[in-house]
């Protein structure tokens, strides 16, 4: 059992898998570095957040605060909300006010600057509280300073609900922002997370593709790894050859070693073929034949590349588990492979020979 061919075979699938996750992973962390996709997805919440899909306004406030984004430098800085002509303006009625409509967030000009890829929930609550009580006016109060600074209607709603629930106590209201942008940041994390894993699809089924690593196939080459071991080992490796299939797509290979080649003269003819096809990875190109259309029936053409691409969307599908869970995986897997069969206990001799008996 710990010693048979299903695990080992599960072994080597398993490395197979864990080392394109572990490639997919460092290739998946370049490209969101190199296009700030952390940076650009927490500034489009915190802009859904605070009602201020330009950036222009509060966000843009937000991220000048030193709390926030300490090392950059925003000059000349914005104000931290607007003034009692600003705030007429605002509330003047216009001659037709048009519907209410969700606007999508749009990527500033000041964003292109340094941004930070994450914001602490107690940072965020701090600053927001020093914008808020640092208007044109000075408030003692933090729910007379919302009601009277923040112009956006339903932020304003969710900080007075914040700052009735607190009851004053400024304390309790510092937490209670910090909590809800916790759960913003939430659902924010679980929308990056379902583009990551497509992301990652994709490097995975071009890196599959690229490489040939179909999955299938290379369990069937793992699976018979240990009869080509013994049909070069045995002593009538050649009636063993002979009932193997040839070897597929090898044009030609380097000449084996100086025990290789003792093997080869001793398992009779075909071992060299066996060596080349055990020391050559089943990934690649060149390691086996594709059909051209003609050569064989339909049926079977379209059935091949059915399979052959279902087998790279496995080994794309096994990178978005990360590399974590595959070598967590494997070193499970090669513990219960050293471990052997467990030694009998008393108990287990008392039975075995009640049985003999």
């Amino acid at each position: 059992m710990f010693n048979s061919t299903i695990l080992d075979v599960i072994i080597g699938l398993v490395f197979c898998f864990a080392s394109v996750a572990l490639f997919v992973s460092a290739v998946g962390e370049f490209f969101a570095s190199l296009l700030k996709l952390r940076h650009r997805t927490l500034l489009t919440g915190i802009q859904k957040l605070l009602n201020d899909p330009q950036g222009t306004g509060l966000v843009k406030t937000l991220y000048e605060h030193a709390m926030i984004n300490p090392l950059a430098l925003f000059v000349p800085p914005t104000a931290a909300v607007p003034g009692p002509e600003e705030r007429a303006a605002a509330a003047a009625p216009a001659a037709a006010p048009p519907p209410p409509r969700a606007v999508q967030p749009t990527w500033p000009e000041w964003a292109k600057r340094q941004i930070p890829a994450y914001i602490n929930s107690a940072d965020f609550a701090y600053a927001l509280i020093d914008i808020v009580q640092s208007g044109p006016r000075k408030y003692a109060d933090i729910s007379t300073a919302i009601a009277n600074e923040i112009a956006d209607p339903q932020l304003r709603q969710a900080l007075l609900g914040i700052s009735a629930r607190a009851q004053g106590n400024l304390e309790k209201f510092t937490n209670g922002v910090a909590d809800w942008f916790d759960n913003s940041m939430d659902r924010l994390s679980g929308s990056y997370k379902r583009r990551m894993q497509l992301m990652t699809f994709l490097i995975g089924f071009g890196t599959a593709l690229v490489f040939n690593i179909d999955a299938f196939y290379v369990l069937g080459q793992l699976w018979e790894r240990p009869a080509l071991a013994a049909a070069i080992s045995s002593p009538g490796g050649a009636e063993l050859v002979a009932a193997l299939r040839p070897v597929a797509g090898q044009a030609g290979g380097e000449a084996p070693g100086p025990a290789s080649a003792a093997s080869a003269g001793s398992a009779g003819p075909g071992a060299k073929e066996l060596l080349e096809r055990l020391n050559t990875l089943p990934v690649g190109w060149g390691t086996r034949e594709f059909p051209a259309w003609g050569a064989v029936a339909p049926m079977k053409f379209v059935g091949f590349y059915v399979s052959f691409l279902v087998g790279l969307a496995i080994t794309a599908s096994s990178a978005v588990f990360g590399a974590p869970f595959w070598f967590d995986l494997l070193q499970r897997l090669i513990q219960i492979r050293g471990t052997g069969a467990r030694p009998p206990v008393n108990r287990d001799r008392e039975m075995a020979e009640a049985a003999a008996k």
